[in-house]
């Protein structure tokens, strides 16, 4: 009877233990663990979350991993990594888009140009990293996109009778629409913007301290800011880059 009762106790235990697993895995991202992961030649692999440990991730000539964009950060613990030529990690920002601005009834104002996103914040721990081969971190931020002022079309709006004294809106401002009785000027409008680039992501990664030698010479580390978007291609601004920090460990 004693034992009966343990038995039903230690399998409530589990039970419980299980299901706040599963409660804490809906609140927080999944850790992956104790993966062998292996990308052919010229393949590439998606990753989907932002917390891995890997006991192995070996990378063939020109294969790469991409890192999950939903997420602004990524934590990898690899225990081993092996890379052959022209291999990459990529986190790269989005590029902003250019979006037309129209009025309720369709009445084009110009366009808005979004700005890129930052590039992927990176925390790389290698525990092994064999020699050979050559390897890129690329977690450049993505560029702005550029937008359009109205121009000429100004005096369209003022022709088309559908804008006498009505209000357009759109998803991101209210636009006063003037009387045919004077032609709008540029000013009557707001005026479209270039987008702005994203900024690079930050890497912080370890690596042991018999491959620091190495490392200038196998790993290129890429996070610049993304470039924003201008009528003149020498005036346009560049975002700040991501930090780099390189920590050489005892193995």
């Amino acid at each position: 009877m004693r034992g009966s009762k343990k038995l039903m106790r230690t399998i409530l235990m589990m039970a419980i233990a299980l299901m706040a697993t599963r409660c804490s895995s809906v609140r927080t991202s999944p850790v992956v663990h104790n993966v062998n992961l292996t990308v052919k030649k010229g393949e590439t692999f998606q990753l989907v979350g932002n917390s891995f440990v890997i006991d192995s991730l070996i990378l063939n000539d020109g294969a790469g991993i991409y890192l999950d964009k939903s997420h602004k950060k990524t934590v990898i613990r690899i225990n081993y990594l092996q890379f052959g030529h022209d291999c990459f990690i990529a986190g790269v920002g989005y590029s902003g888009y250019s979006e037309p601005v129209r009025s309720s009834n369709g009445v084009y104002f110009g366009v808005i140009g979004h700005s890129g996103t930052a590039g992927i914040d990176l925390l790389l721990h290698c525990s092994v990293i064999a020699p050979g081969g050559n390897l890129l971190i690329n977690l450049n931020g993505g560029s702005g996109a550029p937008g359009g002022s109205p121009g000429t079309d100004m005096m369209r709006v003022a022709s088309n009778p559908l804008t006498r004294n009505a209000t357009a809106t759109t998803t991101s401002f209210r636009v006063p629409l003037q009387s045919v009785t004077r032609l709008p000027t540029f000013n009557d409008y707001p005026r479209t913007t270039n987008g702005e680039g994203g900024r690079g992501g930050d890497l912080l990664m370890t690596i042991p301290a018999s491959y620091d030698k190495d490392f200038k010479r196998a790993i290129t580390i890429s996070n610049e800011g993304g470039f924003g978007a201008h009528e003149n291609p020498d005036k346009r601004n560049q975002a700040a880059a991501g930090s780099v920090k390189v920590i050489p460990t005892k193995e």
